[in-house]
C-alpha cells in the first residue's frame, strides 16, 4: 500500500470518528433539549388533551383555503419530539382527509387507521372566468386520491361533496361502494359553473348505496332528484331537500307517507322541493277530512316555496313540539292574495299549546316588494338567540302598499295581547292603521324599537290618539285626569328611535307634542334612546322635558356639552335649510328686535366662517318667529345648537 493510500484511510478513519462524535453529540444536545422540554409547563399536560387542543387546530381551517393553508396545522408535529409523537399516535387528527393529491390523501388515510373519518370535497368554479376560456377550479381534487378515499368508506362517518354540474364526471358514482356501514352524515350538492346562471338539477342513481346505509341520520341534498321512496329516509333526524327538478317533487301522498316513515326526524328543511298545488284558495284551509301527519319529535321546520304551495303543505302537518318555524313564501299576484292562505297555519305552528308563555317579542320589516315578521316567546331576547317563529313574503309584481296589507293580516293573526317588546322597521309612511288598530292590541307593551320612517306614522298616530283620549268626557275617578284606559301602550316603558329623521322640524314636532300629550294625561314615559339619528341639542332639550331618562348614542344630555361636540362634527346643511324657531326657544339664538322691526343676531353669535356682513332677516314680529336662510354662511347656528349625528 503506498503512502497516498494510507494517508487516505486515515483521514476517513478519523472523518468518521469525528462523525460518530458529532451523531452522539446530536443526540445528546436533542436528549437534553427533550428533558429541558419536559420541565416546561404545558408539558404536564397529558397527551390526550394536547390532542385535543391539536385536533381544534385541525378543524379550525376553510376548505376554500389553499393546500398550504389547510396543512398549516401540521406544524405543530415539528416542534418537538413529544408533540410529534402525540400528532402521529393519534388517528383523529388525520381524520379530515386532504384530496389535493394522491401522497396526501394517502397519508393521512394510513394515519388515521380505523378511526371514523371525514370525506368533504368542494369543488368551486371561478366565476370570474368566461366559458369560452379554460375553467379554472378554486380548489382542486385530485380524481385518484377521490377514488382512494371511497375506497375507505368502511369507516366514513361523514360525506360532503359539493361540485360544479360541469366537473361532476358521469361514472363519479360508479365509484362508490354499495355500502356505508359507518356514514352518519350524507350532503350532495352540485351547482351551475357560474353562480349568476340557474341551478343545474342532476339525478342520484337509484343503486346508490343499494346495500343500505344503516347508520344514517343526516342527509342534504341540493340540485339533486332522488326517490322519495329511498331506504335513506327511514331512521333520519334531519332533512334538506333544496330544488328539486318539478318532474321530481311528490304528490301529497307520497309526501305523506315518506314522513311517516321518519319517525325520528328533529329537523326538516324544504325549499322548493314539496308538493305543487292544483287547489284553489277556498280549499287550502285546513279540514277535517285532511290527511295530517304528527312529527313528535321535530324540533325545527323551514319551509319555502309558493304561497299556495305553502299553505298546502302546512295544511296536513302536526306538529306538537316544534320549537322553530320559518316560512317563505313567494307571491306571484299582484295583490298578494297567494300569501293569505298559509296565515291560518303559520299561527297553529307558530305558538301551540306546548309553548310555555305566550308570544312576547316580536320584529316586523316591510318594504315594497318584501315583508318579514318574527316572534320570540320570551320578553327580551338577546341578539344571538334564534327567534320561535318567521313569516317571511316577497313578491316582485306587488302593487304599492301590497307589504302593508299582507304586514296588517299576518299582524292579526298572530295572538300578540301579551307581546312586550316590539320592533318595526321601513313600515309604509302614511298608514296609522298599524298603531291605532294593531297597536290597540298590545295592551302589555313595555319596549318598541322604531327603525326608519316607522317613527313618523308612530308619533301621527300618538297625537291622534292622545287627542282622542284628552276629549273624552269619560274621568277617572281617582285622578280626576281624563280616563287613560284607551291611550296606545299604556304600559310603555322604552321608546327607542333609530335612523329617524329627527332634523326636520315638523317631525320633531310631532314627537314632542305626542311626548307631552302623554305627559298631561299622566303618562310619563320613562327612557327613550336615540341613535344613529341626526338632531339638534335644542330638540334633546324639549325631549328630555316630557322623558324621565333620554340617551344619545348611549350618552345624556349632560355628558354632550362643551368642547366634546367637535367630536360629533360640523352641522348637517348649516344654512341650506330653514328651521321653524318658536318665541319661547328660538332655534338660532337669543334674538334682539332692532328699531326697524328686523331681527338680527347678537354681536356674541356672529358668523363663525368670518363672514362680516349681515344678511337681511324677514320681519314676523306679531308671530315672534326668526327664521336664519342664506348660501354660503350667515351666522344662522351658535355653537349651542350644533347636530349630534350618529353613524
Amino acid at each position: 500500500m503506498s503512502l497516498s493510500t494510507e494517508v487516505a484511510v486515515a483521514v476517513d478513519e478519523v472523518r468518521s470518528q469525528i462523525d460518530d462524535d458529532l451523531r452522539h453529540l446530536e443526540n445528546s444536545v436533542l436528549s437534553l433539549k427533550a428533558r429541558r422540554n419536559a420541565l416546561a409547563p404545558i408539558a404536564r399536560l397529558p397527551p390526550e388533551a394536547l390532542a385535543m387542543v391539536f385536533a381544534f387546530i385541525a378543524e379550525d381551517c376553510s376548505w376554500y383555503a389553499t393546500q398550504a393553508e389547510r396543512l398549516a396545522w401540521m406544524k405543530v408535529a415539528h416542534v418537538s419530539h413529544h408533540w410529534r409523537e402525540i400528532a402521529l399516535s393519534h388517528a383523529r387528527l388525520w381524520t379530515r382527509i386532504e384530496f389535493s393529491s394522491f401522497l396526501s390523501a394517502s397519508v393521512m388515510l394510513t394515519r388515521a387507521r380505523a378511526a371514523p373519518i371525514t370525506i368533504d370535497v368542494q369543488l368551486l368554479a371561478d366565476p370570474y372566468v368566461r366559458p369560452c376560456m379554460s375553467i379554472r377550479l378554486t380548489c382542486p381534487v385530485n380524481e385518484e386520491a377521490l377514488i382512494l378515499g371511497l375506497q375507505h368508506m368502511w369507516h366514513v362517518s361523514q360525506l360532503r361533496l359539493s361540485v360544479p354540474r360541469l366537473f361532476l364526471f358521469d361514472n363519479l358514482f360508479d365509484k362508490f361502494p354499495s355500502s356505508a356501514p359507518s356514514l352518519q352524515a350524507l350532503s350532495l350538492s352540485t351547482e351551475a359553473w357560474d353562480p349568476t346562471y340557474p341551478p343545474e338539477i342532476a339525478a342520484l342513481p337509484n343503486d346508490l348505496f343499494a346495500k343500505g346505509i344503516p347508520n344514517l341520520q343526516h342527509l342534504s341534498l341540493t340540485n339533486f332528484d332522488f326517490s322519495w321512496n329511498s331506504p335513506w329516509l327511514k331512521g333520519l333526524r334531519s332533512l334538506r331537500l333544496v330544488n328539486l327538478s318539478i318532474p321530481a317533487r311528490p304528490s301529497m301522498t307520497t309526501f305523506l307517507d315518506a314522513l311517516e316513515s321518519m319517525d325520528r326526524i328533529e329537523e326538516l328543511f324544504f325549499h322548493q322541493s314539496t308538493p305543487i298545488s292544483n287547489l284553489p284558495d277556498a280549499e287550502l284551509q285546513v279540514s277535517e277530512s285532511d290527511r295530517v301527519v304528527t312529527l313528535q319529535h321535530l324540533r325545527a321546520f323551514d319551509l319555502s316555496t309558493l304561497g299556495v304551495d305553502c299553505a298546502y303543505v302546512t295544511r296536513h302537518l302536526s306538529l306538537p313540539q316544534v320549537r322553530s318555524v320559518r316560512i317563505d313564501c313567494y307571491s306571484v299576484r299582484p295583490d298578494g292574495s297567494d300569501f293569505l292562505p298559509i296565515l291560518p297555519s303559520f299561527r297553529r305552528l307558530a305558538h301551540g299549546t306546548h309553548d310555555a308563555s305566550p308570544l312576547q317579542s316580536m320584529t316586523a320589516v316591510s318594504a315594497d316588494s318584501f315583508l318579514y315578521v318574527s316572534t320570540w316567546l320570551e320578553p327580551d331576547p338577546s341578539e344571538s338567540q334564534p327567534p320561535r317563529a318567521v313569516l317571511a313574503a316577497s313578491g316582485s309584481l306587488w302593487r304599492p302598499g301590497t307589504d302593508y296589507k299582507l304586514t296588517m293580516a299576518a299582524f292579526a293573526s298572530l295572538p300578540l295581547t301579551d307581546v312586550r317588546s316590539v320592533s318595526v322597521q321601513n313600515m309604509a309612511p302614511a298608514h296609522l292603521d298599524l298603531w291605532l288598530v294593531e297597536g290597540a292590541r298590545w295592551r302589555k307593551l313595555e319596549r318598541l324599537r322604531l327603525i326608519g320612517e316607522s317613527a313618523q306614522d308612530f308619533t301621527q298616530a300618538s297625537l291622534v290618539n292622545g287627542a282622542q283620549v284628552s276629549d273624552s268626557e269619560v274621568v277617572d275617578p281617582q285622578t280626576g285626569l281624563p280616563d287613560t284606559s284607551a291611550l296606545l301602550f299604556p304600559e310603555l316603558q322604552s321608546l327607542t328611535l333609530v335612523s329617524a329623521s329627527l332634523w326636520h322640524g315638523c317631525e320633531t314636532e310631532e314627537l314632542v307634542d305626542a311626548l307631552r300629550e302623554r305627559n298631561d294625561l299622566g303618562v310619563v314615559l320613562p327612557e327613550l334612546a336615540i341613535i344613529h339619528s341626526a338632531v339638534s341639542r335644542l330638540t334633546v332639550n324639549r325631549l328630555s322635558s316630557f322623558v324621565l331618562d333620554i340617551t344619545w348614542q348611549g350618552r345624556r344630555p349632560e355628558e354632550l356639552i362643551g368642547d366634546e361636540l367637535a367630536e360629533f362634527g360640523m352641522p348637517l346643511w348649516p344654512t341650506m335649510f330653514p328651521m321653524p324657531a318658536f318665541a319661547d326657544e328660538p332655534v338660532f339664538g337669543d334674538f334682539e328686535s332692532d328699531e326697524d322691526g328686523n331681527d338680527s343676531l347678537t354681536e356674541e353669535e356672529s358668523d363663525p366662517y368670518g363672514d362680516d356682513e349681515d344678511e337681511e332677516d324677514s320681519d314676523d314680529s306679531e308671530a315672534g318667529i326668526g327664521i336664519g336662510i342664506g348660501i354660503g354662511g350667515t351666522g344662522a347656528f351658535s355653537d349651542e345648537d350644533y347636530l349630534f349625528h350618529g353613524y
